[in-house]
């Protein structure tokens, strides 16, 4: 399914895209409530797959990992998306693994 983004989303991406082909490996997108950021970020598993490598997406709520895996999905439904959190498991073949490390403790 192709999704049309809208133009500053659409620029979005083609900056991060371009960061990312320049060795950039941390980036920060700040865009105001509801302009879009999880859709320009769910662009991103394809690109990172075509380079054989995999997605790891961390959030600290349920809701935002099962938002981030809805968009991805509507995007791109073709990626194996699994999400790790408390008992759940994301298997290591997957494309994308949508993680939370809420209840765990490090010492």
């Amino acid at each position: 399914m192709s999704i049309k983004l809208r133009p500053y989303q659409q620029e979005c991406l083609n900056t991060i895209l371009t960061k990312i082909n320049k060795g950039v490996r941390l980036q920060l997108v700040s865009m105001a409530t509801g302009l879009g950021k999880t859709t320009i970020f769910a662009h991103l598993p394809e690109y990172v797959k075509k380079s054989g490598k995999k997605t790891l997406i961390l959030a600290h709520r349920e809701e935002l990992l099962e938002q981030a895996k809805a968009e991805i999905l509507r995007i791109s439904p073709k990626l194996r998306i699994e999400i790790e959190q408390g008992k759940k498991e994301a298997s290591p073949e997957a494309d994308i693994i949508i993680a939370s490390e809420i209840g765990r403790a490090h010492v």
